[in-house]
């Protein structure tokens, strides 16, 4: 009978299968090595990837002011290894058409078989960004600028540019502008717009908010423009989530604050002249607000009122003038949450007419007789023509 050496009980009982289990032991290291030998490896940063994360990770930036004239900040970094990822993400701004204006440049630093770059000059703005994974056969150099062109002095300029680096593999991390916490205020009526950008994954990004809301009136593109026209005061919490072309994320937190619409309040009638008075006779004229929030109370707050007039919290302005004379004076009117408006007025104060009253009163004289001069006053003795 032949024994299986596989399932054996005991090995010192078959001396030829003792044999084989020492010619496996061979094999079986064989195999473990092939496996894993063959097994691929955790590809480590290269040097030109951490040196790239540490100078252009937090950002690079220029601007005018300070600098006021023509500045480089660029350098060429080698040694890139294959698979690793290039991340870019760059903001600038500058006069439309000014001779002081920023760019930036992103290239295969050997053979120029790529490269990103953009000027801020002909539109006066410039905001991109991109992405570059190393394959094997092309070169591994890379040239990182930005640069700020200084031809018109007092222009002002300005660029930041942040580039990172993944290695194969690695995870990848995606970071927001702005950062989380509160973005600029927003008021009511008034259009509002703000662009959220992504980088530290492969682009292209697309943008949506995943907790939280809106204030009303305003939309997230899947561009990431935050925009439109808030139509209610209030503060609004939410996230952004950005997506990358691997469906790698990042979010941010924000908030916005969206103010009430100034208030304007008006007077009427409209600052000017208002309708003359006379002395001694009873004047009146009302002033009324309008635009902001009632009950209003109204006062002179500067100036004066002509003599014997005054101005009622209610707005009117009465009495009976006593001194002919031009008066200058502004009333302020204050609505039910503090607002105000004013507005300066003249008032001319004419004097009483002159009326001159004759004696007798108009009507028929005494009789006269020809021959005989007649007056209303007694003479002392009759006078006779001759």
């Amino acid at each position: 009978m032949q024994t299986n050496c596989f399932s054996g009980v005991n090995w010192s009982l078959f001396p030829s299968c003792g044999l084989f289990r020492w010619l496996l032991l061979p094999l079986w290291a064989l195999l473990l090595a092939f496996v894993f030998l063959s097994a691929p490896a955790m590809a480590a940063q290269s040097t030109a990837c951490t040196t790239i994360n540490s100078e252009w990770g937090g950002g690079k930036s220029l601007s005018a002011p300070p600098l006021a004239s023509q500045t480089v900040e660029g350098n060429s970094y080698s040694g890139f290894a294959v698979g690793e990822t290039l991340t870019w993400t760059a903001n600038g701004t500058s006069v439309q058409g000014s001779g002081t204006y920023v760019n930036y440049w992103i290239t295969d630093d050997i053979d120029y078989a790529w490269e990103d770059s953009a000027e801020s000059q002909t539109t006066g703005s410039l905001s991109d960004t991109g992405s570059h994974t190393f394959a094997a056969g092309e070169s591994d150099t890379v040239w990182v600028e930005i640069a700020l062109l200084y031809g018109t002095p007092g222009d002002t300029a300005e660029v930041t540019m942040s580039v990172t680096c993944t290695p194969p593999g690695g995870s990848v991390t995606i970071t927001l502008s702005p950062a989380a916490g509160a973005l600029n205020a927003g008021q009511v009526g008034t259009a509002y717009t703000q662009t959220i950008t992504a980088s530290g994954g492969t682009a292209p990004y697309s943008y949506a908010v995943t907790s939280g809301s809106l204030p009303a009136g305003l939309t997230l593109s899947t561009g990431g423009v935050l925009s439109g026209t808030p139509t209610t005061a209030a503060s609004a919490s939410f996230t952004v989530t950005a997506t990358d072309a691997n469906n790698d994320t990042g979010d941010a937190a924000y908030t916005l604050q969206v103010n009430a619409a100034p208030v304007v309040v008006t007077l009427s009638p409209a600052a000017g002249a208002l309708n003359a008075g006379q002395v001694g006779t009873a004047y009146t004229q009302t002033i009324t607000a309008s635009g902001g929030t009632a009950p209003y109370s109204y006062a002179v707050t500067s100036g004066s009122l002509p003599a014997g007039l005054t101005l009622s919290t209610g707005g009117v302005l009465s009495g009976t003038p006593t001194t002919a004379a031009s008066a200058s004076f502004t009333v302020t009117a204050t609505d039910a949450n503090n607002d105000t408006g004013d507005a300066a007025y003249t008032l001319q104060v004419n004097a009483a007419p002159v009326v001159v009253t004759l004696s007798p009163a108009a009507g028929a004289l005494n009789a006269g007789q020809v021959g005989r001069m007649r007056t209303t006053t007694p003479a002392t003795r009759p006078i006779r023509c001759r």
